[in-house]
């Protein structure tokens, strides 16, 4: 299911590496936070790109109208939101990280490890909110073709936790979904014909 949305990932993270390493080339305070700063608006701005894409798959894939999939949809839908599994709203997301990622950089003594520790951040959420994206897409594909119920699927492999199990097979209204339990579930939903 979250092939393409791996792949998405993959090629983010070879963008955000070089990104993030071109950091290392300052070291006046000023010119560092600024850098930083450049850096995730240049990190945010790929990111957003490669979603619209990611989404505009999905959508495609799964019987929709990719055209509906606008860069309002993904703020409106996904972006600007509360997420209670991530526990905050991307969007706000991306400033207090960036904000916070220079003031470590510029504190650390080791400059190397916080940059590595900032981009380690920076993918985790960009990966999470691509599976989130997934999600949407697909279900917004559904939701264009009059599906009204899906099923909760699991990946079914060792790494399949309790709660997630638990949903595994259950039939949702396409409108009541419960949250996904936690960071990295890649449970999906399959479109139910009545």
């Amino acid at each position: 299911m979250y092939e393409y949305t791996d792949e998405i990932i993959a090629y983010l993270n070879r963008q955000f590496i070089r990104k993030f390493n071109s950091i290392l080339a300052f070291d006046e305070v000023n010119a560092l936070l600024r850098k930083t700063d450049e850096v995730f608006a240049e990190c945010e701005k790929i990111t957003r790109q490669m979603f619209l894409v990611l989404a505009k798959h999905y959508c495609r894939e799964f019987g929709g109208d990719d055209d509906l999939i606008t860069d309002m949809w993904l703020y409106e839908r996904v972006l600007n939101h509360f997420d209670p599994v991530t526990g905050y709203v991307y969007v706000n997301e991306v400033d207090r990280k960036a904000a916070r990622s220079g003031e470590a950089i510029v504190a650390s003594d080791d400059r190397r490890a916080a940059v590595k520790k900032a981009l380690g951040y920076w993918a985790r959420q960009v990966a999470q909110y691509a599976d989130e994206v997934t999600d949407a897409a697909v279900l917004e594909a559904y939701r264009q073709r009059g599906i009204k119920k899906v099923r909760w699927l699991t990946m079914e492999d060792e790494r399949v936790c309790a709660e997630c199990n638990a949903l595994d097979g259950k039939v949702f209204d396409i409108n009541n979904i419960p949250t996904k339990p936690h960071i990295g579930c890649r449970c999906y939903f399959e479109a139910v014909i009545t």
